[in-house]
């Protein structure tokens, strides 16, 4: 089988989600298919080489120009793009990964289609719309969820299947559009890279946030740690450090930081070391969709975790089973002060939510579920030809 994966920049880079998603999917996939990556736009000067995946799990790199002219002559200059590559490359079945090439690609390209859409961006703007607090913030969200609530009632209707990580995203959406086919496949971790090393001991009463901090849910949840719960866990706990670890972050995560307390770190070559080190991970997102996997890694490094209910509403009961959720000040920092004053309830919480997440969220059974979904869709089409083939003779 030969698979066209169509997204917006090349390459793909270690610090976004979707391209986290994406690569370690197909990294993991049956050897035998082939991938071709198609694209827009050449980011590779702008990215360091250290933040960059390995693209030798791509058969080839296919570049389109964007110059292309408005939306109408854009999505027919590239169908027509399509249409060659398709003929040229022997291509089965196309995936796309974008909201941008995903308005553009033809439901008429005759081959299976698959949408990777990941999270239910009607689920994260209306999140963001309904806790903005100034007038500006408020109209950027409420546009950007006009714009989802129409791609997600009219837009995906054109592919075969669409893949989200979690039954919510897929309830969110089948809420306003049930024609289209939705399969939820959970998002993994590298349970042998996320792997915590005797090597590293954990800082005394040390707590990380860590992620992409210039993306907004993840500023809200570090200004939220800031303001609201590391002043309740100081009053109880002396000696606190409190690391904020990202890369890009804004100005308003660097004015945080004040090198007593409240330490915020740009971009580290690898994560692992200020997991390790850390002796809780709180993540209190209040915004945002899907599966966190800030979450999921710091599961797999056998991390105590106090988090909220939106953080682990994606992950199955049994996931949930060790992790402290809730969701106000005052209870995200008795959890903290709690599991900070005991060293063996932090252990034995770190231990099971490692287990959970060998045994549920390898990227193996990822990429085993995306495979069933692109054999069925391309085994119904082949069907499909040989009946009309049959039929005209």
């Amino acid at each position: 089988m030969k698979v066209l994966i169509c997204v917006d920049s090349y390459p793909l880079v270690r610090f976004n989600g979707g391209d986290l998603q994406l690569y370690n999917i197909i990294k993991n996939i049956d050897k035998k298919i082939e991938f071709y990556l198609l694209y827009f736009d050449d980011r590779s000067a702008a990215v360091p080489e250290e933040q960059i995946f390995d693209h030798s799990i791509f058969k080839g790199l296919i570049r389109v120009d964007t110059k292309m002219g408005n939306l109408f002559t854009k999505a027919k200059s590239l169908n027509q793009e399509l249409s060659k590559i398709i003929t040229e490359y022997k291509i089965d079945l196309i995936i796309t990964r974008s909201n941008e090439m995903s308005i553009y690609v033809s439901k008429n390209t005759g081959v299976p289609n698959i949408l990777n859409y990941v999270d239910s961006r009607t689920l994260l703007w209306g999140r963001e719309f309904r806790q903005s607090y100034t007038i500006v913030t408020k109209l950027k969200s409420l546009l950007s969820l006009i714009k989802s609530l129409f791609y997600e009632s009219f837009i995906i209707q054109k592919f075969q299947a669409v893949v989200v990580v979690s039954q919510i995203d897929k309830d969110s959406i089948e809420k306003r559009n049930k024609k289209v086919d939705i399969h939820v496949i959970p998002n993994g971790v590298n349970t042998d890279f996320f792997r915590p090393s005797e090597a590293l001991e954990e800082d005394e009463n040390s707590i990380l946030f860590f992620g992409s901090m210039n993306y907004l849910p993840n500023i809200d949840a570090a200004i939220f740690i800031h303001s609201q719960i590391l002043p309740l866990i100081a009053s109880k706990v002396s000696n606190i450090k409190f690391s904020i670890v990202g890369r890009n972050p804004t100005e308003d995560i660097r004015k945080l930081a004040d090198e007593k307390q409240t330490f915020v770190t740009d971009y580290i070559p690898d994560i692992r070391s200020a997991i390790q080190k850390s002796a809780i991970v709180l993540i209190p997102m209040r915004k945002g969709a899907g599966i966190k996997n800030k979450l999921l890694e710091a599961m797999s490094m056998k991390k105590a975790i106090v988090t909220t209910s939106i953080c682990a509403e994606s992950l199955s009961n049994e996931a949930k089973e060790h992790l402290y959720i809730c969701d106000t000040p005052e209870d995200l920092a008795r959890s903290v002060i709690s599991l900070l004053k005991d060293k063996n309830a932090r252990l034995r919480c770190g231990e099971k939510n490692r287990d959970v997440v060998v045994r549920e969220y390898s990227w193996i059974k990822a990429s085993e579920k995306l495979q069933r979904l692109m054999e069925s869709l391309t085994e119904k089409h082949d069907q499909g030809n040989e009946v009309i083939i049959k039929s005209k003779f």
